[in-house]
Protein backbone atom coordinates (compact mmCIF):
# COMPACT_ATOMS: atom_id res chain seq x y z
CA UNK A 1 0.00 0.00 0.00
CA UNK A 2 2.88 2.69 0.67
CA UNK A 3 4.27 1.63 -2.77
CA UNK A 4 1.24 2.97 -4.30
CA UNK A 5 0.63 6.09 -2.19
CA UNK A 6 4.60 6.95 -2.21
CA UNK A 7 3.64 6.75 -6.48
CA UNK A 8 0.55 8.89 -6.19
CA UNK A 9 2.48 11.71 -4.57
CA UNK A 10 5.48 11.46 -6.32
CA UNK A 11 3.35 12.01 -9.60
CA UNK A 12 1.53 15.16 -7.73
CA UNK A 13 5.14 16.42 -6.96
CA UNK A 14 5.84 15.65 -10.57
CA UNK A 15 3.48 17.81 -11.95
CA UNK A 16 3.69 20.63 -9.08
CA UNK A 17 7.47 21.17 -10.16
CA UNK A 18 5.94 21.34 -13.83
CA UNK A 19 3.41 24.40 -12.93
CA UNK A 20 6.35 25.94 -11.10
CA UNK A 21 8.98 25.86 -13.98
CA UNK A 22 5.73 26.75 -16.21
CA UNK A 23 5.48 30.14 -14.07
CA UNK A 24 9.08 31.24 -13.62
CA UNK A 25 9.61 30.85 -17.61
CA UNK A 26 6.53 32.90 -18.10
CA UNK A 27 7.72 35.42 -15.83
CA UNK A 28 11.20 35.06 -17.70
CA UNK A 29 12.87 34.05 -14.93
CA UNK A 30 16.10 32.70 -16.79
CA UNK A 31 16.73 35.71 -19.57
CA UNK A 32 19.92 33.92 -20.44
CA UNK A 33 18.21 31.39 -22.13
CA UNK A 34 15.38 33.50 -23.54
CA UNK A 35 17.73 33.30 -27.20
CA UNK A 36 17.21 29.72 -27.39
CA UNK A 37 13.42 29.60 -26.22
CA UNK A 38 12.96 31.81 -28.41
CA UNK A 39 14.27 30.32 -31.87
CA UNK A 40 12.63 26.89 -30.71
CA UNK A 41 9.37 28.08 -28.53
CA UNK A 42 7.74 29.32 -32.00
CA UNK A 43 7.90 25.87 -33.19
CA UNK A 44 5.14 22.42 -32.94
CA UNK A 45 5.92 19.09 -34.16
CA UNK A 46 3.58 19.73 -36.54
CA UNK A 47 5.51 22.03 -38.54
CA UNK A 48 8.11 19.20 -38.53
CA UNK A 49 5.47 16.90 -40.29
CA UNK A 50 4.47 19.49 -42.34
CA UNK A 51 8.01 20.84 -43.86
CA UNK A 52 9.92 17.53 -44.04
CA UNK A 53 8.14 14.27 -43.41
CA UNK A 54 4.47 14.61 -44.81
CA UNK A 55 4.10 12.28 -47.36
CA UNK A 56 1.15 12.41 -50.05
CA UNK A 57 1.55 16.28 -50.47
CA UNK A 58 -2.39 17.83 -51.51
CA UNK A 59 -2.27 19.10 -54.80
CA UNK A 60 -2.89 22.75 -54.51
CA UNK A 61 -6.95 23.46 -55.52
CA UNK A 62 -7.23 23.95 -59.06
CA UNK A 63 -10.51 25.96 -58.27
CA UNK A 64 -8.29 28.85 -56.69
CA UNK A 65 -6.61 31.31 -58.18
CA UNK A 66 -4.40 33.99 -56.74
CA UNK A 67 -4.39 37.36 -58.29
CA UNK A 68 -1.62 40.30 -56.75
CA UNK A 69 -3.24 43.58 -56.32
CA UNK A 70 0.20 44.73 -55.53
CA UNK A 71 -0.18 48.93 -54.54
CA UNK A 72 -2.56 49.64 -57.17
CA UNK A 73 -5.05 52.21 -56.54
CA UNK A 74 -9.15 50.87 -56.33
CA UNK A 75 -9.54 52.24 -60.40
CA UNK A 76 -6.94 49.90 -61.00
CA UNK A 77 -7.72 46.99 -59.01
CA UNK A 78 -11.42 47.93 -60.87
CA UNK A 79 -9.27 47.41 -64.15
CA UNK A 80 -8.11 43.68 -62.87
CA UNK A 81 -11.57 43.17 -62.18
CA UNK A 82 -13.01 43.53 -65.44
CA UNK A 83 -10.33 41.27 -67.15
CA UNK A 84 -11.45 39.01 -64.11
CA UNK A 85 -15.33 38.92 -64.79
CA UNK A 86 -15.00 38.49 -68.76
CA UNK A 87 -13.88 34.47 -67.84
CA UNK A 88 -16.79 34.11 -65.83
CA UNK A 89 -15.38 33.29 -62.12
CA UNK A 90 -17.24 32.03 -59.83
CA UNK A 91 -16.46 33.98 -56.85
CA UNK A 92 -13.95 36.67 -56.44
CA UNK A 93 -12.63 37.52 -53.29
CA UNK A 94 -11.12 40.70 -52.29
CA UNK A 95 -9.03 40.50 -49.57
CA UNK A 96 -8.81 44.02 -48.74
CA UNK A 97 -10.62 46.44 -46.27
CA UNK A 98 -11.54 49.30 -49.01
CA UNK A 99 -12.64 52.08 -45.46
CA UNK A 100 -11.04 55.85 -44.80
CA UNK A 101 -12.56 57.14 -41.57
CA UNK A 102 -10.72 60.48 -42.47
CA UNK A 103 -11.41 61.09 -46.34
CA UNK A 104 -9.09 63.81 -46.83
CA UNK A 105 -5.85 63.81 -49.54
CA UNK A 106 -3.32 63.01 -47.06
CA UNK A 107 -4.70 60.17 -44.75
CA UNK A 108 -6.73 58.33 -47.76
CA UNK A 109 -6.24 59.57 -51.26
CA UNK A 110 -7.97 57.10 -52.81
CA UNK A 111 -11.56 57.98 -51.04
CA UNK A 112 -11.27 61.77 -52.96
CA UNK A 113 -10.33 60.45 -56.29
CA UNK A 114 -13.68 60.15 -58.16
CA UNK A 115 -12.22 58.50 -61.02
CA UNK A 116 -10.48 55.84 -59.58
CA UNK A 117 -13.70 55.11 -56.99
CA UNK A 118 -16.05 54.95 -59.99
CA UNK A 119 -14.14 52.84 -61.75
CA UNK A 120 -13.86 50.09 -58.90
CA UNK A 121 -17.63 51.25 -58.36
CA UNK A 122 -18.97 49.71 -62.24
CA UNK A 123 -16.73 46.61 -62.07
CA UNK A 124 -18.38 45.52 -58.89
CA UNK A 125 -21.80 46.71 -60.47
CA UNK A 126 -20.34 44.69 -63.17
CA UNK A 127 -19.80 41.51 -61.54
CA UNK A 128 -23.31 41.66 -60.18
CA UNK A 129 -24.67 42.13 -63.31
CA UNK A 130 -22.41 39.02 -64.95
CA UNK A 131 -23.89 37.12 -61.58
CA UNK A 132 -20.38 36.83 -60.20
CA UNK A 133 -20.06 37.15 -56.66
CA UNK A 134 -17.92 39.56 -55.02
CA UNK A 135 -16.79 39.03 -50.72
CA UNK A 136 -14.85 41.86 -49.38
CA UNK A 137 -12.81 41.99 -46.57
CA UNK A 138 -14.50 43.79 -43.10
CA UNK A 139 -11.86 43.78 -40.13
CA UNK A 140 -12.92 42.81 -36.28
CA UNK A 141 -11.41 45.36 -33.75
CA UNK A 142 -11.61 46.26 -30.33
CA UNK A 143 -12.83 49.69 -29.51
CA UNK A 144 -10.72 51.02 -26.34
CA UNK A 145 -13.56 50.54 -23.86
CA UNK A 146 -13.00 47.11 -24.39
CA UNK A 147 -9.39 46.85 -24.34
CA UNK A 148 -9.86 49.13 -20.30
CA UNK A 149 -12.17 46.34 -19.70
CA UNK A 150 -10.48 43.12 -20.36
CA UNK A 151 -7.31 44.24 -22.01
CA UNK A 152 -5.99 42.85 -25.51
CA UNK A 153 -7.69 39.34 -25.94
CA UNK A 154 -9.07 37.74 -28.65
CA UNK A 155 -12.37 39.50 -28.61
CA UNK A 156 -14.21 42.12 -30.47
CA UNK A 157 -16.83 44.25 -30.66
CA UNK A 158 -16.55 46.74 -33.40
CA UNK A 159 -16.24 46.11 -37.23
CA UNK A 160 -14.09 48.13 -39.88
CA UNK A 161 -16.51 47.30 -43.15
CA UNK A 162 -15.61 49.38 -46.89
CA UNK A 163 -16.96 52.38 -47.48
CA UNK A 164 -20.55 51.86 -48.74
CA UNK A 165 -20.39 53.87 -51.64
CA UNK A 166 -18.22 50.74 -53.19
CA UNK A 167 -19.21 47.77 -50.73
CA UNK A 168 -22.82 47.80 -52.72
CA UNK A 169 -24.61 44.55 -52.10
CA UNK A 170 -21.47 42.63 -51.83
CA UNK A 171 -20.91 39.82 -48.97
CA UNK A 172 -18.16 40.84 -46.23
CA UNK A 173 -16.09 37.92 -43.97
CA UNK A 174 -13.47 39.38 -41.55
CA UNK A 175 -9.96 39.16 -42.77
CA UNK A 176 -8.26 38.45 -39.16
CA UNK A 177 -6.15 35.84 -39.00
CA UNK A 178 -5.31 33.86 -36.09
CA UNK A 179 -1.87 34.24 -34.83
CA UNK A 180 0.78 34.12 -31.73
CA UNK A 181 1.38 37.53 -32.07
CA UNK A 182 1.17 39.96 -28.43
CA UNK A 183 1.41 42.66 -30.54
CA UNK A 184 1.80 43.81 -34.51
CA UNK A 185 5.57 43.89 -34.53
CA UNK A 186 5.54 40.76 -33.35
CA UNK A 187 6.58 37.22 -34.91
CA UNK A 188 3.33 36.05 -36.30
CA UNK A 189 3.01 32.42 -37.07
CA UNK A 190 -0.51 31.41 -38.04
CA UNK A 191 -1.42 27.83 -37.82
CA UNK A 192 -5.12 28.25 -36.84
CA UNK A 193 -8.11 30.19 -37.84
CA UNK A 194 -11.33 31.07 -36.18
CA UNK A 195 -14.26 30.00 -38.69
CA UNK A 196 -16.69 32.38 -36.72
CA UNK A 197 -16.77 35.33 -34.18
CA UNK A 198 -19.64 36.80 -32.56
CA UNK A 199 -19.58 40.72 -32.41
CA UNK A 200 -22.46 41.83 -30.77
CA UNK A 201 -24.85 39.44 -30.88
CA UNK A 202 -24.34 38.77 -34.69
CA UNK A 203 -22.43 36.09 -36.22
CA UNK A 204 -19.43 37.19 -38.46
CA UNK A 205 -17.78 34.62 -40.92
CA UNK A 206 -13.97 34.62 -41.51
CA UNK A 207 -13.29 35.61 -45.41
CA UNK A 208 -12.01 32.25 -46.44
CA UNK A 209 -15.35 30.98 -45.20
CA UNK A 210 -17.63 33.37 -46.58
CA UNK A 211 -16.04 33.03 -50.27
CA UNK A 212 -16.49 29.07 -49.81
CA UNK A 213 -19.71 29.36 -48.54
CA UNK A 214 -20.73 31.53 -51.58
CA UNK A 215 -18.86 28.41 -53.62
CA UNK A 216 -20.27 25.82 -52.20
CA UNK A 217 -22.75 25.71 -48.91
CA UNK A 218 -23.17 22.46 -48.45
CA UNK A 219 -19.37 21.73 -48.04
CA UNK A 220 -19.02 25.34 -45.83
CA UNK A 221 -22.18 24.94 -43.67
CA UNK A 222 -20.74 21.09 -42.88
CA UNK A 223 -17.58 22.64 -41.88
CA UNK A 224 -19.70 25.32 -39.32
CA UNK A 225 -21.14 22.45 -38.02
CA UNK A 226 -18.30 20.64 -37.20
CA UNK A 227 -18.59 23.92 -33.88
CA UNK A 228 -15.21 24.21 -33.56
CA UNK A 229 -13.72 27.55 -32.05
CA UNK A 230 -10.95 27.29 -33.45
CA UNK A 231 -9.56 24.81 -36.52
CA UNK A 232 -5.92 23.81 -37.31
CA UNK A 233 -5.21 25.06 -41.17
CA UNK A 234 -4.26 22.03 -43.07
CA UNK A 235 -2.33 23.75 -45.39
CA UNK A 236 -2.02 22.76 -49.00
CA UNK A 237 0.66 25.16 -50.69
CA UNK A 238 2.07 28.56 -51.29
CA UNK A 239 1.91 30.40 -54.49
CA UNK A 240 5.34 30.66 -56.96
CA UNK A 241 7.81 31.01 -54.99
CA UNK A 242 11.33 31.85 -56.47
CA UNK A 243 12.99 32.32 -52.89
CA UNK A 244 12.09 29.21 -51.80
CA UNK A 245 11.02 30.26 -48.39
CA UNK A 246 8.54 27.82 -48.27
CA UNK A 247 8.86 23.29 -48.71
CA UNK A 248 5.74 22.77 -50.47
CA UNK A 249 6.35 22.02 -53.99
CA UNK A 250 2.59 22.40 -54.73
CA UNK A 251 1.81 26.36 -55.93
CA UNK A 252 -1.83 27.74 -56.50
CA UNK A 253 -2.11 29.13 -59.74
CA UNK A 254 -1.08 32.89 -59.85
CA UNK A 255 -1.34 36.09 -62.03
CA UNK A 256 0.84 38.89 -60.85
CA UNK A 257 -0.04 42.78 -61.16
CA UNK A 258 0.53 43.47 -64.65
CA UNK A 259 -0.87 40.09 -65.88
CA UNK A 260 -3.99 40.61 -64.09
CA UNK A 261 -4.06 44.17 -66.00
CA UNK A 262 -3.62 42.88 -69.51
CA UNK A 263 -6.23 39.94 -70.16
CA UNK A 264 -3.79 38.68 -73.05
CA UNK A 265 -1.31 37.62 -70.73
CA UNK A 266 -3.02 34.89 -68.78
CA UNK A 267 -5.50 31.56 -69.85
CA UNK A 268 -9.34 32.38 -69.58
CA UNK A 269 -9.34 28.76 -68.03
CA UNK A 270 -7.52 29.76 -64.96
CA UNK A 271 -10.58 32.11 -64.21
CA UNK A 272 -13.45 30.43 -65.14
CA UNK A 273 -16.13 28.84 -62.81
CA UNK A 274 -13.52 29.19 -60.25
CA UNK A 275 -12.49 30.95 -56.58
CA UNK A 276 -10.22 34.18 -57.75
CA UNK A 277 -8.33 35.71 -54.54
CA UNK A 278 -7.29 38.97 -55.05
CA UNK A 279 -4.84 40.30 -52.22
CA UNK A 280 -1.51 42.13 -51.77
CA UNK A 281 1.81 39.73 -52.91
CA UNK A 282 4.15 42.42 -52.81
CA UNK A 283 4.59 44.55 -55.60
CA UNK A 284 5.52 42.08 -58.30
CA UNK A 285 6.42 38.64 -57.49
CA UNK A 286 9.93 39.21 -56.95
CA UNK A 287 8.97 41.59 -53.78
CA UNK A 288 10.41 40.65 -50.95
CA UNK A 289 8.58 42.63 -48.78
CA UNK A 290 7.55 41.13 -45.37
CA UNK A 291 3.73 43.07 -45.86
CA UNK A 292 0.65 41.22 -44.92
CA UNK A 293 3.76 37.86 -44.86
CA UNK A 294 3.47 35.90 -41.88
CA UNK A 295 5.69 32.32 -41.03
CA UNK A 296 3.15 29.40 -41.93
CA UNK A 297 3.79 25.54 -40.92
CA UNK A 298 5.41 25.07 -44.65
CA UNK A 299 8.79 27.53 -43.67
CA UNK A 300 11.98 25.95 -44.63
CA UNK A 301 13.18 27.35 -40.98
CA UNK A 302 10.36 25.59 -38.81
CA UNK A 303 12.67 26.38 -35.91
CA UNK A 304 14.55 30.03 -35.31
CA UNK A 305 12.82 31.05 -38.74
CA UNK A 306 14.38 33.69 -40.60
CA UNK A 307 11.76 34.85 -42.50
CA UNK A 308 8.23 34.60 -43.42
CA UNK A 309 6.70 32.52 -45.96
CA UNK A 310 2.95 33.06 -47.12
CA UNK A 311 0.99 36.08 -48.23
CA UNK A 312 -1.97 36.55 -45.85
CA UNK A 313 -4.53 36.12 -49.28
CA UNK A 314 -2.51 32.74 -49.73
CA UNK A 315 -3.54 31.64 -46.32
CA UNK A 316 -7.12 32.57 -46.90
CA UNK A 317 -7.00 30.39 -50.00
CA UNK A 318 -5.87 27.52 -48.03
CA UNK A 319 -8.62 27.59 -45.89
CA UNK A 320 -10.79 27.83 -48.87
CA UNK A 321 -9.16 24.52 -50.36
CA UNK A 322 -9.19 22.80 -46.93
CA UNK A 323 -13.24 23.66 -46.27
CA UNK A 324 -14.22 22.45 -49.87
CA UNK A 325 -11.99 19.65 -49.79
CA UNK A 326 -13.12 18.41 -46.78
CA UNK A 327 -10.09 17.68 -46.09
CA UNK A 328 -9.43 18.63 -41.81
CA UNK A 329 -7.12 18.36 -39.16
CA UNK A 330 -8.77 16.60 -36.47
CA UNK A 331 -7.02 17.42 -32.75
CA UNK A 332 -7.42 15.26 -29.41
CA UNK A 333 -8.97 17.28 -27.02
CA UNK A 334 -6.91 18.82 -23.83
CA UNK A 335 -8.15 16.76 -21.13
CA UNK A 336 -7.30 13.98 -22.99
CA UNK A 337 -3.68 14.18 -23.12
CA UNK A 338 -3.35 15.68 -19.94
CA UNK A 339 -5.01 12.22 -18.67
CA UNK A 340 -2.22 10.58 -20.55
CA UNK A 341 0.29 12.56 -19.25
CA UNK A 342 -0.97 11.57 -15.80
CA UNK A 343 -1.17 8.00 -16.20
CA UNK A 344 2.69 8.04 -18.19
CA UNK A 345 4.53 9.60 -15.00
CA UNK A 346 2.44 7.56 -12.69
CA UNK A 347 3.29 4.34 -14.33
CA UNK A 348 6.88 5.68 -15.06
CA UNK A 349 7.16 6.65 -10.93
CA UNK A 350 5.98 2.93 -10.40
CA UNK A 351 8.39 1.57 -12.09
CA UNK A 352 11.36 4.03 -10.89
CA UNK A 353 10.47 2.73 -7.25
CA UNK A 354 10.61 -0.71 -8.01
CA UNK A 355 13.87 -0.47 -10.69
CA UNK A 356 15.52 1.39 -7.10
CA UNK A 357 14.00 -1.35 -4.83
CA UNK A 358 15.35 -4.56 -6.78
CA UNK A 359 18.17 -3.36 -9.16
CA UNK A 360 19.54 0.09 -7.41
CA UNK A 361 22.66 -0.67 -8.82
CA UNK A 362 21.27 -0.33 -12.49
CA UNK A 363 18.79 2.41 -11.71
CA UNK A 364 20.89 5.85 -13.24
CA UNK A 365 20.97 3.79 -16.67
CA UNK A 366 17.31 2.51 -16.71
CA UNK A 367 16.07 5.89 -15.56
CA UNK A 368 17.66 7.50 -18.15
CA UNK A 369 17.05 4.97 -20.89
CA UNK A 370 13.66 4.68 -20.19
CA UNK A 371 13.01 8.54 -20.03
CA UNK A 372 14.40 8.45 -23.76
CA UNK A 373 12.59 6.07 -24.98
CA UNK A 374 9.46 7.57 -23.87
CA UNK A 375 10.53 11.07 -25.32
CA UNK A 376 11.40 9.85 -28.04
CA UNK A 377 7.63 7.50 -28.26
CA UNK A 378 5.40 10.26 -28.06
CA UNK A 379 7.36 12.24 -30.29
CA UNK A 380 7.06 9.76 -32.86
CA UNK A 381 3.36 9.27 -32.09
CA UNK A 382 2.53 12.68 -32.67
CA UNK A 383 4.63 13.06 -35.87
CA UNK A 384 2.88 9.81 -37.32
CA UNK A 385 -0.41 10.94 -36.03
CA UNK A 386 -0.24 14.38 -38.12
CA UNK A 387 1.44 12.91 -41.01
CA UNK A 388 -0.50 9.73 -41.66
CA UNK A 389 -4.38 10.73 -40.29
CA UNK A 390 -4.10 14.46 -39.76
CA UNK A 391 -4.49 13.79 -36.23
CA UNK A 392 -3.22 16.60 -33.61
CA UNK A 393 -2.06 15.36 -30.52
CA UNK A 394 -0.73 17.53 -27.90
CA UNK A 395 2.02 15.95 -25.94
CA UNK A 396 3.67 18.78 -24.82
CA UNK A 397 3.08 18.02 -21.25
CA UNK A 398 3.81 14.74 -21.75
CA UNK A 399 7.59 15.15 -23.37
CA UNK A 400 8.09 18.02 -20.17
CA UNK A 401 7.06 15.55 -17.16
CA UNK A 402 8.99 12.56 -18.62
CA UNK A 403 12.09 15.34 -19.19
CA UNK A 404 11.60 15.89 -15.79
CA UNK A 405 10.53 13.10 -13.83
CA UNK A 406 13.81 11.45 -13.35
CA UNK A 407 15.00 14.39 -11.50
CA UNK A 408 11.56 14.82 -9.48
CA UNK A 409 11.47 11.57 -8.42
CA UNK A 410 15.12 11.45 -6.90
CA UNK A 411 14.24 14.29 -5.35
CA UNK A 412 10.82 12.90 -3.43
CA UNK A 413 12.63 9.86 -3.01
CA UNK A 414 15.89 10.89 -1.87
CA UNK A 415 14.81 13.78 0.15
CA UNK A 416 10.60 14.28 0.51
CA UNK A 417 10.42 10.52 1.48
CA UNK A 418 13.49 10.46 3.88
CA UNK A 419 12.41 13.74 5.72
CA UNK A 420 9.29 12.59 6.06
CA UNK A 421 10.30 9.20 7.66
CA UNK A 422 12.61 10.88 10.01
CA UNK A 423 9.67 13.19 11.01
CA UNK A 424 7.65 10.14 11.57
CA UNK A 425 10.16 8.05 13.34
CA UNK A 426 11.16 11.21 15.81
CA UNK A 427 7.31 11.84 16.19
CA UNK A 428 7.19 7.53 17.30
CA UNK A 429 10.19 8.21 20.00
CA UNK A 430 8.85 11.03 21.23
CA UNK A 431 5.55 8.86 21.56
CA UNK A 432 7.65 6.44 23.68
CA UNK A 433 9.26 8.35 25.91
CA UNK A 434 5.96 10.00 26.84
CA UNK A 435 4.37 6.41 27.43
CA UNK A 436 7.66 5.70 29.45
CA UNK A 437 7.47 8.77 30.99
CA UNK A 438 3.73 7.89 32.20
Amino acid sequence: MRFWINSVFATIFTFLVLLVLGALLNLKAFQAFDPISQAVGDMELSDIAFSRIREGEPMPDPNVTIVNIGHLTRGEIGDQLRNLIRHKPKVIGLDVVFACPQKDSLSCPDAIDFRSNFSFYSAIREAELAGVKIVMGERLLQTKKLLADFGDIAKWDSIEHSDPEILLNSAEGFVNLATDAGHQEDLKISRDMHPAIEVNGKLELAFGVEVAMLFDSIKTKKFLERGNETETINFRGNTPDIYEASSYSGRYQFLDVEQALDSSLFDGSMIKDKIVIMGFHGKDIHDRSWEDKLFTPLNQNYAGRSRPDMYGAVIHANIISMILNEDYIEELPSWFSMVISIIIVFLVIALFFKIEINMPVWYDLLSLLIQLILFLFFSFIMLFAFSKFSIKMDFTTTLAAVAIVGTCFEIYNGAILRIYDQIIESVRKNKEKSSESD
